[in-house]
């Protein structure tokens, strides 16, 4: 017997989210890394920050900042904003490092 595939006529097929160039889920990782570096924030401080920002909307654990900064993991545009604000720089500067600044 022969095994059927039911599809919706009206739904579209899932394409995958794109990736960076290089195949990572993110551009920011290796910026957010460098700021916490710059600033010696632990990954509980940036994650404290983040929540207090966000007024509790979006309480990160160490291990979705650790994901992100290995760029294993997608940002979205508000949690690009919030990690910018945590962090103290621009969403530009996150995205394009010093290139931001020319």
């Amino acid at each position: 017997m022969e095994a059927f595939r039911i599809r919706k006529i009206n739904q579209m097929p899932r394409t995958p989210r794109p990736l960076c160039e290089d195949g990572s889920k993110n551009m920011i990782g290796t910026q957010v890394r460098k700021a916490r570096a710059d600033r010696r924030l632990t990954l509980e401080a940036v994650c404290g920050r983040v929540a207090d920002l966000t007024n509790g909307r979006w309480i990160p654990i160490s291990q979705d900042i650790y994901k992100i900064e290995s760029k294993r993991r997608s940002v979205t545009d508000i949690e690009a904003a919030a990690l910018a604000a945590a962090l103290e720089c621009s969403i530009g500067w996150l995205m394009f490092g010093d290139k931001a600044e020319s």
